[in-house]
């Protein structure tokens, strides 16, 4: 009687384990794309700002742009993911009322991107909207520890009065989510540089030290 045998290679286990976990993974929920430039047809909630700046010298052509924050709700388990593309922009959010984290940014400059992780929470209230206050992503020059701080300010007053010439229907209340005496500032974090990375011939990766 002829009997076959089949290899084992450990490799094969561990893709097939791997297939299965990942059928079997419930990933985190995204909401639909929020673009800070296309007015929603949903009253807002939420409105500030969001302006990124360089600190020190700089050896590359392009300014950085935020490209994208995102927003994590304890409450929903979602995260909202909110398209910028601009060194400074205005943001008016219909989102539902609850807790939220901004948790992550990504930083463009040309052809390069670095993200950076971040905790900062807010709440959104139930009624109304709520100002966010202003965000300020402060990086350092372009290096291989390279890093960014994220500061808000509140400025309800001047605030209100630009959301109010944007959306002059609105007639519910203003709440403000972060005190107005002083700036909050979070701790500094690392702002990771991600692939794809521009070839060297054209471009200059990082600052000369």
């Amino acid at each position: 009687m002829m009997t076959s045998t089949i290899p084992s290679y450990p490799w094969c286990a561990a893709l097939v384990g791997w297939l299965l976990l990942a059928a079997c993974a419930s990933p985190q929920p995204f909401a639909e794309v929020r673009s800070v430039h296309a007015p929603s047809e949903d009253v807002p909630t939420m409105f500030g700002r969001i302006h990124v700046v360089q600190r020190g010298s700089i050896a590359r052509i392009y300014p950085p742009v935020v490209r994208f924050f995102e927003l994590y709700s304890p409450t929903l388990d979602r995260r909202f993911h909110v398209e910028v593309d601009a060194a400074q922009a205005f943001f008016a959010l219909a989102i539902p009322p609850g807790e939220y984290v901004l948790t992550r940014v990504q930083i463009t400059e040309g052809a390069f991107r670095g993200m950076a992780q971040v905790h900062q929470p807010f709440e959104v209230e139930p009624t109304g909207i709520t100002y966010v206050g202003a965000w300020t992503l402060t990086l350092a020059p372009p290096r291989y520890d390279r890093t960014m701080e994220l500061s808000i300010v509140s400025e309800p007053i001047a605030a209100t009065a630009e959301f109010m010439a944007r959306y002059p229907a609105f007639d519910g209340p203003v709440h403000t989510a972060f005190p107005e005496s002083e700036a909050v500032i979070a701790p500094t974090t690392r702002l990771w540089e991600i692939y794809p990375y521009p070839r060297y011939k054209y471009f200059l990766r990082h600052h000369p030290t």
